[in-house]
């Protein structure tokens, strides 16, 4: 894993290997920053939720980069978390389910739209999703 961090910048940036078992050191080096950062349990717990759905989706439908990896990064802002997940695939119709009440699985999205003030899919070098979660909206 490697991290990227400056103290100024409101971003972290880590790489992991591609990989279901990463998410949880994801969750836990993300929702120590943010309490850290005196963010509200209400949004951390919601970030952390966003986070593993990003996560799963890139690792179950994605591909990892030449070292075999995933990248995960969030920005702590004054009335925003950012949270982002870019792997080395590609998705041209990410979307979420219309009605995934009785789908096996497909609900990541659903759930990341439903939290989060806005979310999109970038395909630039890879398929990059990043969300946004308002401090006041959770």
């Amino acid at each position: 894993m490697s991290s990227i961090h400056v103290p100024d910048d409101p971003c972290t940036t880590i790489h992991l290997a591609y990989s279901a078992a990463v998410a949880r050191r994801a969750r836990a080096l993300m929702h120590a920053e943010l309490v850290d950062a005196g963010v509200r349990e209400a949004v951390i717990d919601d970030a952390v939720l966003v986070l593993s759905e990003l996560v799963a989706n890139a690792v179950e439908h994605g591909h990892p980069d030449k070292q075999g990896r995933i990248e995960v990064s969030w920005c702590i802002h004054e009335d925003y978390v950012r949270v982002s997940v870019h792997d080395s695939g590609q998705a041209p119709d990410l979307r979420p389910l219309e009605a995934p009440d009785d789908a096996v699985s497909g609900r990541g999205l659903t759930i990341v739209d439903y939290i989060c003030r806005t979310w999109d899919v970038d395909h630039d070098s890879g398929l990059r999703i990043t969300a946004e979660l308002d401090y006041s909206a959770t």
